[in-house]
């Protein structure tokens, strides 16, 4: 263990510079509606294991304070250059985080005690 720290994180909290990011993957949707946006930035020659176990960190705690998350990838290497990633550094993930619709958690509460499975 060389403690080198191979990992950046960048916060979004404006809603249109997330907005601005969808392009840039696939399954990127849940950027629309997030209240905090968390980008990893790795290290070129680093190891994305220290990226995994930071985020599932992350998602427990917040999970434990009742906000959910959503991994997001952003597989178009032109997501780096509109990012401002620095050199020597590459976009590993990132987590949109928010709070869950109510509505729709009493849809599953419901449906739950019912027996039914929603589609």
């Amino acid at each position: 263990s060389g403690n080198s720290q191979p990992v950046r994180y960048v916060e979004y909290r404006n809603r249109d510079n997330m907005k601005a990011l969808m392009p840039f993957g696939r399954g990127t949707r849940p950027l629309e509606a997030a209240q905090l946006f968390v980008l990893a930035l790795l290290k070129d020659d680093a190891r994305d294991f220290d990226v995994g176990r930071g985020f599932q960190n992350m998602m427990i705690a917040a999970w434990a304070e009742g906000v959910i998350s959503c991994p997001v990838g952003l597989q178009d290497p032109a997501a780096d250059a509109a990012v401002g990633v620095p050199q020597g550094y590459h976009i590993a993930i990132g987590i949109a985080f928010g709070y869950p619709d109510v509505g729709a958690a009493q849809h599953l509460e419901v449906a739950s005690a019912g027996g039914g499975i929603i589609g």
